[in-house]
């Protein structure tokens, strides 16, 4: 247990709000280039890969079910 939560769901939940944050940022940096090669690429990878993390940690928890 740490703070409340089984650890079973306290780690996929930091990991999921710490992915979601980078993912908000990740986000306005890509939207705001050009679509150009070089840096928008590098971002959009990172961006898509992020959300990607986003969706499978929410999936993740969902599994899991209300612990509370």
């Amino acid at each position: 247990m740490f703070d409340g939560f089984p650890l079973s769901v306290f780690l996929p939940l930091v990991v999921h709000a710490r992915a979601g944050l980078t993912t908000g940022i990740t986000g306005v940096v890509t939207f705001s280039l050009p679509k150009r090669r070089g840096r928008y690429h590098w971002w959009r990878k990172c961006y898509l890969w992020t959300y990607t993390v986003v969706f499978l940690t929410a999936t993740i928890l969902s599994a899991l079910g209300p612990v509370w």
